[in-house]
């Protein structure tokens, strides 16, 4: 999913696309770094272990869903510009 979005940045905003790519690689650090912690209270909180993975992994599942469905809006958003170039004679 990083990759793909990596690309669409570079693609929209060529030009700044290293400051882009920084913010999404800390936003991506975030979310690495909130995951253990929010797994650990779904744990804390669940009967079993088997709820606690079924939710855990749900929860997971909806948000690379929602991530997806930005980068969608993204490529339609900003559809790609194609530059032709003249033909030789």
């Amino acid at each position: 999913m990083s990759y793909f979005a990596m690309n669409e940045v570079r693609r929209i905003r060529s030009s700044h696309h290293a400051r882009y790519m920084g913010l999404l690689t800390a936003v991506f650090a975030v979310g690495q770094i909130m995951g253990p912690p929010v797994v650990g209270a779904i744990f804390a909180r669940q009967v079993n272990s088997d709820s606690a993975f079924a939710l855990a992994l749900g929860i997971a599942s909806i948000t690379l869903v929602v991530g997806a469905v930005i980068l969608v809006a993204m490529i339609v958003m900003f559809p790609a510009r194609v530059h032709h170039r003249p033909q030789e004679r």
